[in-house]
This record gives structure tokens, C-alpha cells and sequence, in this order.
């Protein structure tokens, strides 16, 4: 598939500068290069971007998207639609408080009068031009993403659920992202903010607020890639990733209906409002090594690693927004931190704590199939609400490895109700509505400061790091000793024993370097 914003596959040339694409082999020689059209096609790396809404992207190879911004977005679908909702931009809209309407009168299981609702349109933007449209779609529907990518010879797959509304960005990043890309996607936003508020085009606006939530998704990168970086160092393991990373972040929406009456007459009213802003790194496939060959201290990183990520999630929600944000790790440390039980879940006591577990039977379910499957599981038991956001978050550990998922499920204001055919899954959150365009000239107008809040977050992952460890090493003692093991998981635990005493070392001096990364290398607008 063409796609005029890119450059041609056969105007890319080899640069002969090579990195290191897998570190676990550390001896061989380049002996000869192609030029990228050359590689046979089913070995190129590629992705495909379709919706439920007929959206299609076709093909595209991997290094046509590098550094490209993508954005799934919605229109209005004609001027009555516009009117209807009072702007021809559904994020401006968003960002002077949404909208309500009356969409009609029902009776007995027939519509009366309306029903009026409000039709969009889809659009997929890479770089600045539209590659597909979809349907029209109703605002406020559930759809689904479907996001193809090679492996090889290989095609996997991942879906994302959304609201037909919301705008989502889809952040590709192949590889180590340095600190400067953070610089340069917020010099963007700026430009963009000076250029609207010249302007008043709406284009623009729109632009702006993919451009906002895109480098919301570069910002995890920076910050997760440099504490990995200092966390291979200290705990001599290699990782990287052989295929491309993609990071999910929305926009925020909610959309509900007020049915008014009884005995089957009903007024029925549409409400479409901001939301939160919702940040899920999904696709991330890891491989990782021990440089000692201490498959221990493999399976300490691979833990330490996937909370670290989750806390980055609601990290870069505080870096580029003034609201705090949720991640499994955030969610986990408050609940230790306000005497809520947080369980460690697996085979041997899944039937002593699964029923204790103050949550919806289906999500109990979830977690039941989860430990059968091999995987522990660390959850609160209960729901929290931090600022206006409720809800849970979970992580479901693979022992053997220390690899895992970190899952958060909940909502803000009338988003809190978590049933199991409208929910979406994410690893971090905000937690509270927000006006995108506000958050945006404090970004521009505080941006030293700003940057470094995200590093202000490195004392409570160093809670969180030690939190985690602690409980992990703590139940290899406990169940050694119910199987009567004892000596062996001690000999275990005296030859790991430094992990969580370097734990927030680790941490603090990741925050050393992220600061003086991070916040010295961004000068003051």
C-alpha cells in the first residue's frame, strides 16, 4: 500500500552503521548487506491496523512507520451530526466539557419519537495524511482494534477495545528510545499550540491532541528504556526485544444514556464527556539473558522490570499531565500503604483466598483460569478509589521466568461499574477527567518542571520494587516451608538475599540519571 506521508521502500538506503540487533550473540562478523527492498517479504517486519469500523490499513512495512505518528480519530459524519453536538471537532467538544442531548421517547420496546444519536466517521492518520476511513459509526459504540505484526515468517495479533469517540495513538518503537525523543515530540506539541492559537483551524486541534497523546506514549519509552538500561547493568542481564513495541494511549470518553421513567415509558438522554486520559503498553515481547548465566537473578530483573513498566505507565500520565495516574505497581503499593490486603495467589491456597476477593465473580473466574494455567497471581481484595478513578489492578506472574502481565481494570465517574461485557483493560490511567488543551499550556508553560515529575516517581518505585521482592522471596520461604524444603529455599534465598537491599539503590540512582537525562536536557521554553 502507498502511502504519500512516507517515503518509498526503494528510497531507503542501508546506512552501513550496525547495531547490535541481538545482543545474545556477541560474536560475529557482517559479511554483506542488501538494501531493505531487497529482504525476501516474509521476512520483513510489518503491520496491519483494522477496526470493526472498516478500518483497514493494508500492509506496511515496519521502517516506513519509523518516528510516525499514528491516530485513530473520529469526525462528525455530516453537518447535522456537527450541530447536533455543537462542534465540528468531537476534542474540542471534549475539551469545553462535552455534550448531552434527548435522543427520544421509548415505550414498550419501540422508539416513540427519535432515536436521535450522532454518527462519526473513522479516520486512520499516519504522519499527517489519512490512509483509511471506516464506517459511520454511532458515537459512543463499542468497537474493536485489531493490530497484525510479524514476527519473521511469523503474523501475531492483538485487540484493543475502545468507545467510537475517543482518539487513540498507536506508538511503534523498535528500539531504545533516548531522551532526546521526548525533547523533540514536545517541541512539536508546541509548535502546534502556538500555531491554533493563531489559526483557531480545527485540523490543528485535532493535531495537537494526537500529537499530546502520542508523546505520552514516548515518554513511557524514555522513562522505562532508561531504567532498564541501569537495571541490566546491575543485575549483569541482557534484554531486548525482536520484534517492534507498541503502546496504546486514548484520549479519554465517556458516553452513557439516562433512561427516565417507569413501567416501560422512558425519556432517554445522551451524555458524551471527557474522560481520563487511558495508557496500555501491549505489545511487548522480551527476551532476556543473564550475563553469569544466574538464572536467579534473570527471574529477579524479568519481576522487577514488568512492575517498574507498569509504574511508568501511570508515570507517564503524571509527567505529561497534572493529575496523578493508576498502574497495577501504583495500585499495589497504595493498597499496602492503607491496610488493604494484598494477596499472593497461587495453586496451593487459590481456594483459601480466591473467595475472599471482594470483586465480580467473573473476575474471580479470570484469576481462577489464570493460576490452573501455572501463573501466580498478586491482587488487593478489593476495589480502591484514588481521586475520582475506581477500580482495580492485578498482576499474573509466570514463576519460572519472573514474566508477567499487569492489568488494570476500573474507571472515572460513571465508568466505575466494571461489568464483564463493557470493560476495557489497560495498565495505566488518569484519574480524573481533564481539558486537553489546559494540560497542554502548562506542559508548554512549566515544561522543566513538568519533565520532572516523572522522576519524582522514582521513590515509590523504589516502595514498590522492595514491596515486591520482599513478598516474592518471602513466599519461596513459606511454601518451602509447608513442602519441607526449608533448607533449600534458604540456600535459595542466601544466594538472591541482595536483590532487595539493592533494589532502591537501583532505583534511586535510575532517578539520578533520569534527572540529569531528562531534566537537563530540555531547556526552559
Amino acid at each position: 500500500m502507498a502511502i504519500p506521508a512516507i517515503r518509498s521502500v526503494k528510497l531507503i538506503q542501508p546506512g552501513y552503521v550496525w547495531q547490535r540487533l541481538d545482543p545474545c550473540l556477541e560474536n560475529y562478523t557482517i559479511i554483506s548487506a542488501i538494501n531493505y527492498a531487497e529482504i525476501p517479504e516474509q521476512y520483513r517486519h510489518r503491520v496491519q491496523i483494522r477496526t470493526s469500523d472498516g478500518i483497514d490499513s493494508g500492509v506496511i512495512p515496519l521502517p516506513l512507520l519509523a518516528k510516525e505518528r499514528i491516530i485513530l480519530k473520529f469526525e462528525p459524519a455530516s453537518g447535522s451530526d456537527a450541530s447536533l453536538l455543537g462542534d465540528t471537532s468531537l476534542y474540542r467538544l471534549l475539551d469545553a466539557g462535552g455534550t448531552s442531548w434527548y435522543v427520544g421517547y421509548y415505550m414498550w420496546g419501540y422508539w416513540m419519537s427519535g432515536p436521535t444519536y450522532a454518527y462519526v466517521i473513522p479516520k486512520l492518520i499516519i504522519g499527517n495524511e489519512t490512509v483509511a476511513e471506516g464506517y459511520v459509526t454511532r458515537l459512543g459504540s463499542w468497537q474493536t482494534l485489531i493490530f497484525n505484526f510479524s514476527y519473521a515468517d511469523r503474523w501475531l495479533q492483538d485487540y484493543k477495545g475502545y468507545l467510537v469517540g475517543d482518539m487513540l495513538s498507536i506508538t511503534l518503537s523498535p528500539a531504545y528510545e533516548p531522551p532526546e525523543r521526548y525533547k523533540e515530540e514536545g517541541r512539536i506539541i508546541r509548535k502546534m499550540y502556538e500555531s491554533y492559537n493563531v489559526t483557531q483551524n480545527i485540523s490543528i486541534y485535532d493535531e495537537m491532541v494526537g500529537q499530546t497523546i502520542y508523546t505520552t506514549g514516548i515518554a513511557y519509552y524514555v522513562a522505562s528504556d532508561v531504567s532498564s538500561k541501569h537495571f541490566q547493568k546491575y543485575f549483569y542481564t541482557k534484554e531486548y526485544n525482536p520484534i517492534t513495541r507498541a503502546d496504546y494511549v486514548h484520549r479519554g470518553i465517556r458516553y452513557w444514556e439516562v433512561w427516565s421513567g417507569y413501567w416501560g415509558f422512558y425519556d432517554v438522554y445522551a451524555n458524551y464527556r471527557p474522560g481520563a486520559i487511558m495508557h496500555d503498553h501491549r505489545v511487548n515481547i522480551i527476551m532476556s539473558y543473564s550475563q553469569i548465566g544466574n538464572y536467579n537473578s534473570n527471574i529477579a530483573y524479568n519481576l522487577i522490570s514488568g512492575f517498574v513498566g507498569s509504574a511508568w505507565e501511570a508515570g507517564s500520565i503524571a509527567e505529561m499531565f497534572n493529575m496523578s495516574g493508576v498502574s497495577t505497581s501504583y495500585i499495589l503499593y497504595y493498597a499496602a500503604n492503607h491496610s488493604i490486603p494484598v494477596y499472593f495467589i497461587n495453586k496451593t491456597n487459590l481456594d483459601k483466598y480466591l473467595p475472599k476477593l471482594k470483586i465480580p465473580d467473573w473476575l474471580k473466574e479470570e484469576i481462577r483460569n489464570e493460576v490452573l494455567s501455572g501463573y501466580n497471581v498478586m491482587i488487593p481484595d478489593r476495589y480502591v478509589t484514588i481521586g475520582q478513578w475506581t477500580g482495580i489492578g492485578w498482576a499474573v506472574i509466570d514463576p519460572h521466568s519472573g514474566l508477567g502481565a499487569w492489568l488494570l481494570l476500573g474507571g472515572i465517574g460513571e465508568n466505575t461499574t466494571l461489568n464483564v461485557n463493557d470493560i476495557m483493560i489497560l495498565g495505566g490511567s488518569g484519574t480524573s477527567s481533564m481539558n486537553i488543551s489546559q494540560e497542554i499550556k502548562e506542559f508548554i508553560q512549566e515544561h522543566r518542571e513538568t519533565i520532572l515529575t516523572i522522576c519524582k516517581y522514582a521513590f515509590w518505585i523504589g516502595l514498590i520494587i522492595l514491596f515486591v521482592v520482599t513478598i516474592y522471596y518471602m513466599w519461596i520461604l513459606y511454601t518451602a516451608l509447608i513442602e519441607g524444603m526449608l533448607s533449600a529455599a534458604l540456600a535459595e534465598l542466601l544466594g538472591s538475599w541482595h536483590v532487595a537491599f539493592m533494589a532502591e539503590g537501583i532505583t534511586f540512582f535510575a532517578a539520578t540519571v533520569c534527572l540529569h537525562y531528562l531534566g537537563a536536557s530540555i531547556p526552559p521554553p
